[in-house]
Parts: structure tokens; sequence; C-alpha cells
């Protein structure tokens, strides 16, 4: 305003052009000088690039050169050039613009296909795209991704959930999930959205709850590395299921009695009860939280305590802690679960869970895919009823699977290949079914090749891409025995590194426990 005011002054007094030049450069300079010394020097002294540069480096110094990367244009020729002698040239790193708006790019770059991405360079000019509505492929690669590293000067506000950034002084790398991972992440919220209410309850289909469907959905969020649904789930689980008194143990049902939402029965069975206190030791390594160790350790106690019956000088898990009127208590095989009780034997050194998992392990070859043994055993510990009882054979065999994949055991290895064949003639000509459920199962141990073969074809049969969700009308159940079929073929290199924790001889019951 100032420089305007001289200018019309000397205009009106005839004052030559070139002064009046001069001045108004002097007076622009005074009146910049003057606002930096005020302190509103912000726009002129933030640094943009030193972030830049560091994720620059990161990139050079850490990934593989020939990953496909999404970067801001600013730092494109950086990564595809060396900057010297020796520096790493990233040949597939792709400016984010030319992807989205470029057909030849997008088909050549990443095949047309943004899953074949491995990192995601986000930056402020790649945020205010897609807030502009400009960029729809960034945008939709991002949900699926996780931060890997970050660099910040402090000046910004990042808002990345409603794409939001104030200013340019910060950049982050983000990794894209692999295929496997989409998959069961894209499953795993969908299901979330259809059968989890309130903060962590599973209703079914006929709106009951139980303990079962709460377990199984703890251990697919660990899988799916959703620690937020996990706590939600564990926190719905303790508040209204596990309150027996005497025992930690997690009561079989909740539902709506009398008008009432409240606890339908207090038996506690071994398997949700199994399933649960596996799901809060993995979550507790995953996470590192102290109290879900110090749960699943409670409960681990208590199965012990209260299901745990003598017979024959051998040592079993009955079923549930309910007995019959005689007080007699059911063993069936059908709930064995050898890799529970090897993981269960490094958080609780004060009961042999290893010899109930090695005892159990004789008892393979009288468990078919679809029948087991089962006993009724008396307060004397006698053995007084010997019989069969019919099984849940995807749940065996995901059970028996665990044991071979996470612990190498030959027996259950050997069991998985004794049915193959079984399975095989039970889903063939089927588009897909429980069968085949069990037999990815089995052949993600005992054929590898076949168990790929078989994940594409469930994958292609069950899943929609572009929703998002399961392709077909499925139960919980059938959700989530195919969910954790493909868990089990995507080998989550995290879960892999729980396990090989619990497998070497070091592991101890202080440094399961314990964080420090």
């Amino acid at each position: 305003w100032l420089a305007k005011c001289m200018v019309r002054l000397m205009l009106a007094r005839n004052t030559t052009l070139v002064y009046s030049g001069g001045l108004v450069m002097i007076l622009v300079g005074i009146t910049l000088s003057s606002s930096l010394a005020q302190g509103s020097n912000e726009l002129y002294t933030r640094d943009e690039t030193t972030p830049m540069r560091e994720a620059i480096n990161w990139v050079k110094q850490t990934v593989d050169p020939s990953s496909i990367i999404i970067v801001d244009n600013a730092i494109f020729v950086d990564l595809r050039e060396d900057r010297f002698p020796g520096d790493p040239t990233f040949k597939r790193a792709e400016w984010f613009w030319k992807v989205e708006k470029d057909e030849t790019v997008y088909k050549q770059a990443i095949r047309s296909d943004w899953l074949n991405v491995d990192y995601v360079l986000l930056s402020h000019e790649m945020i205010r795209q897609i807030s502009d509505s400009q960029i729809t492929l960034t945008k939709a690669m991002l949900p699926h991704t996780t931060l890997v590293r970050g660099w910040a000067g402090g000046g910004a506000h990042i808002d990345l959930a409603n794409y939001v950034s104030t200013n340019g002084d910060w950049m982050r790398v983000y990794k894209l999930d692999t295929k496997e991972d989409f998959v069961l992440r894209s499953l795993w919220h969908s299901d979330k959205e259809l059968h989890i209410v309130s903060y962590g309850q599973v209703v079914g289909p006929s709106g009951e709850t139980s303990a079962k469907l709460q377990g199984q959905a703890m251990l697919r969020a660990i899988q799916a590395g959703d620690k937020t649904g996990f706590d939600g789930l564990w926190s719905w689980t303790r508040d209204h299921l596990q309150h027996r008194g005497l025992d930690k143990l997690i009561s079989i049902a909740w539902g709506k009695s009398n008008g009432a939402e409240q606890v339908l029965d207090y038996e506690a069975k071994l398997e949700s009860n199994q399933d649960i206190a596996l799901a809060l030791t993995m979550a507790g390594r995953k996470w590192g939280n102290r109290q879900y160790l110090t749960s699943a350790q409670e409960i681990i106690q208590d199965i012990w305590r209260k299901l745990a019956v003598t017979a024959n000088g051998q040592t079993m898990l009955a079923e549930s802690t309910k007995k019959d009127v005689q007080g007699n208590s059911v063993v069936h095989s059908a709930v064995f679960g050898p890799a529970h009780y090897r993981v269960f034997s490094q958080i609780d050194e004060s009961h042999p869970w290893s010899t109930i998992a090695t005892q159990g392990l004789a008892l393979l070859p009288e468990i078919a895919a679809n029948s087991g043994p089962a006993w009724v055993v008396n307060s004397k510990g006698q053995i007084i009823f010997r019989g069969t009882a019919k099984v849940d054979r995807v749940s065996l065999v995901w059970r028996i699977a665990l044991d071979a994949q996470w612990f190498g055991s030959p027996d259950s290895r050997f069991w998985l290949t004794q049915n193959e064949a079984g399975l095989q003639a039970l889903s063939r000509g089927q588009a897909w079914s429980d069968s085949k459920t069990a037999l990815l199962y089995a052949t993600c141990v005992t054929n590898p090749e076949q168990a790929e073969k078989l994940y594409s074809e469930a994958v292609s049969l069950l899943f929609n891409r572009e929703e998002e969700s399961w392709n077909k009308n499925l139960s919980w159940k059938q959700k989530t025995d195919a969910w954790l079929a493909f868990a089990l073929e995507n080998r989550n290199p995290d879960i892999i590194s729980i396990v090989n924790n619990f497998r070497t001889k070091t592991a101890s019951t202080q440094n399961i426990r314990g964080l420090d």
C-alpha cells in the first residue's frame, strides 16, 4: 500500500518512471525486511527440502532398486538417476501424476494394477491433489499401506484420514500390502462392518454371541494387524463373558433372556478358551502388551485347573467344565490343539503342557478327518466309556496344520499327508466347500504348489476385488474357516517370527511374559 502511494505521488509530480521503479523496489525491500523483522518470516525460511533429501537417502540405502515406487515429481529425478558414481538408481520410481493420467505409464509401469506397487513416498503436494480430487489412484492405495519411515520439520499439521496437510516440510514412506495381505485385511474389515457391533461384540447369524465367535475374531484381528479391533474384541469378551467368579475362564454364550442382555450359559468350553488364550499370547508378543500376556496366563492356568483330568495314568483335557449328574467329564479328541499347548508351555511352566501335546499326538492315528475317539472319565480317574464322536473336520485340520507349520511336528505332518487323499475326494467337483477349505489347510504343509493353486481358486471365487469383500453369501464360520486358510497359506512374517521365538530352546516364562 505504501509503495502504491509513493508511485502515485511521483507520477503526479512528473517524476521519471526509472526513478519511480527504483524507489518502489527499495520500498518493497523495506516492507519485506519489516515483515521478516516482525516475525512473519515462515514463508521464506521454512525448510521443505531436507525431508525430501532424507527420504531419497533412506530409499537409496534401504530399498531394493527393483521396487516400484510412487513419488512426487520433486524427487523423481534424484531417484531415477545417480547423484554420484555408485549411487543406486531406481528406474521403477514413477511420478504419481503420470501413473494416474498416462494410460501407457499405468499399463507398463504398474501393469494396470496398483497392488503391484511396493512403496508410496507421500508428500504435501500428493495430499493436496488427493484432497482436490485430482488423484484417485494414490488415494486408493493409502488405506492398504503401512507407515515405514517419516521426516518432518515440525511445522505441518497432517491429517491423513481427511487428506489435510498445511505445508510441505515433511515426507513419509509407506509400504503397500502384498496381494495376500490385501485380501486378508479387506475381508477382515468387511466382516468387522457386517458382524461386529458395540465395541467388540461378534454377532452370529441368529443374533447370538459366543466365546467361540469372539476367540475366532481375536485370532483374525492379530493376523490382520488390527490392534484397535483386537483391543475392542478382548475388552468386550472380558467385560461380558469373564464372570464365572471362581476362575478366569470365558463363558460359553451371551444373548437376550427375559428381555435383558446377559450371560446365557456360564459353562466354559476348552475349544474357545484355548483359542482366546492363544490369541492373547500372540497379541502380547506382537504388540508388546504385558496385560495381554497376564490375561492369557490366567486363562491357561485355569484351563488346567478346571479341565485337566487324569485317567489310566495320563492327563487329558475335558471338553467342558460341565459334568453330568454323576460328576463325569467328557474328553473329546476333536478339540485337540497341539500348537496351542506348545505355546502354553512357554508361559505356564507350572503345568506339563508339552506332555499334553505329546500324548495327544500319539492318538492321531485314531482320529479321522470326520470322527475321533471320545471318553467319559469319572471322578476317580477311571474311563467308564470309550467310543467315537463326530469331528468338526475343518477346525481339526486347522489345528493340526498349525502344529505342523509352526512347530514342524512330524506326527502332525504325517497325519495331514494320510488324510489329504480323503479330503481331495470329498472336495472333487465342488466350486468351494468346507472340504476344500480343509484341503487348503493340509496342503499348506504337505503340498505348497497345490496350496497356491487352491488359494488362487478360492480368492477368484470368494473375493470381490472392487468391493473389497466376500463374493458369496457365506456364514461367519465359513468366512472364518476360509480366512484362516488364506492366513496359513500367506505365512505372515510377524506370526512366524513370534512362533520362532516360542520354538527357541532359550524361550522361558520370563522372556515370554516379561517385556523388559
